[in-house]
């Protein structure tokens, strides 16, 4: 079918668009794929409205603004409903978490070592993790939100 072919031509751009736009709180619930394939049927539903006036907008924007709908309708469906607000969810771990940095994380990982030569070699790894650690921050997308540790 033409329309799957279409749809498929922007499958990543949307797949993008989905991921910078999903709420992370949903990030449980909703898997980009999901809000796809809401976003197919929704789109070959109203496939015909869009064929009337098809001058209107370009393809490629119409699929945008349509997934960018179905994505608004889940967001409601998910956050604005007390009952099943994802934003109420209450974690199972009792107390705080300890406080993590690349820092306490480097010395975990690379656990104890003992000897003069071992303790300078550690010391030069944990040098080089913590770098690694804190550039992993310069390769999220722009606008996410950094995982909790």
């Amino acid at each position: 079918m033409a329309f799957a072919k279409l749809f498929d031509d922007q499958r990543e751009r949307l797949r993008r668009l989905i991921r910078l736009r999903l709420d992370r709180r949903l990030s449980g619930r909703v898997d980009s794929d999901d809000v796809l394939q809401e976003a197919y049927l929704e789109a070959q539903r109203r496939l015909p409205d869009y064929a009337r006036d098809s001058q209107a907008m370009p393809f490629h924007l119409w699929l945008r603004l349509v997934t960018g709908q179905k994505l608004t309708d889940l967001h409601r469906f998910h956050l604005a409903a007390r009952a099943r607000d994802a934003g109420m969810e209450v974690s199972l771990h009792r107390g705080a978490f300890p406080q993590a940095n690349s820092v306490s994380l480097a010395a975990q990982l690379l656990g104890r070592m003992t000897s003069a030569s071992r303790k300078a070699i550690r010391a030069e790894h944990k040098v080089i993790l913590q770098e690694a650690l804190n550039g992993m921050d310069n390769d999220r997308p722009r606008g996410a939100h950094p995982a909790p540790l």
